[in-house]
């Protein structure tokens, strides 16, 4: 099932709400990084202790999945962000 996870940016209609848009987004992926970091350190952790046969997460594995997930994350949200920043007074 894929999650629809489009950020409607034209209710942001003035400065300040759009400055409040952008504040609430980084705070939301930081805070995604951050609990995901930890879960899948909890994955790597069991697979260590032979959950899995020896199978698991490196720590590459997990930064490479972070790093996907931010990348995926620019990608949906990139026009919202763009939109945003043009109506915060940024350059787009």
């Amino acid at each position: 099932m894929e999650i629809d996870m489009k950020f409607h940016a034209h209710i942001a209609d003035t400065v300040g709400c759009a400055e409040e848009a952008q504040d609430v987004i980084r705070r939301a992926r930081a805070s995604i990084r951050i609990e995901l970091q930890r879960l899948l350190g909890n994955i790597a952790g069991a697979t260590e202790r032979g959950c899995s046969g020896g199978v698991g997460l490196s720590d590459e594995d997990i930064a490479s999945i972070i790093s996907r997930l931010d990348e995926d994350l620019d990608e949906v949200l990139a026009d919202a962000m763009s939109d945003l920043d043009e109506r915060a007074g940024g350059e787009g």
